[in-house]
C-alpha cells in the first residue's frame, strides 16, 4: 500500500460567513435599540422616535427587527449620507428620556448615546 503525504492548503479554507443580522446592522447609519427591563419598551419614546423617522427628510429607509419578548426591537435607518445621519443622532437625543422604561441606544458616526447614560 502507497502512502501518499497530507497537504494541507490554506487557500482552501473558509472564514465564518458573517451574520446575515451583522451585514444588515452594517448598512445602517444609525442604529436605534429599545430594550427591557422585564415590563416592556419605553412606548412613549418609541413613539416619539418613530415620528421623528417619519416626517424627517434625511431618512431614506427605516427597517424594524424585533429583538425580544416583551416589543424590544431594532430600528435600521439609512440616511442621505453621513451629515444626515450625525443630525439624525442629535434630533433624537432630546427625545429620549433620563429615566426610560427600558434601556436605550442610539448609534450613529462617532455617536452613541444610552438612556439612562451609563
Amino acid at each position: 500500500m502507497k502512502t501518499l503525504p497530507l497537504v494541507v492548503s490554506l487557500a482552501a479554507c473558509q472564514t465564518a460567513a458573517i451574520p446575515v443580522e451583522a451585514e444588515a446592522e452594517a448598512a445602517c447609519q444609525v442604529t436605534v435599540r429599545f430594550g427591557s427591563y422585564a415590563m416592556g419598551i419605553d412606548s412613549g419614546a418609541a413613539k416619539a422616535v418613530d415620528a421623528l423617522l417619519a416626517g424627517n427628510a434625511d431618512v431614506t429607509g427605516v427597517t424594524r427587527t424585533a429583538a425580544g419578548r416583551e416589543g424590544e426591537y431594532v430600528l435600521c435607518v439609512q440616511t442621505r449620507g453621513k451629515a444626515a445621519a450625525g443630525r439624525l443622532v442629535e434630533q433624537i437625543r432630546p427625545l429620549l428620556p433620563a429615566r426610560p422604561r427600558g434601556p436605550i441606544s442610539v448609534e450613529g458616526p462617532g455617536k452613541r448615546i444610552d438612556a439612562p447614560s451609563r
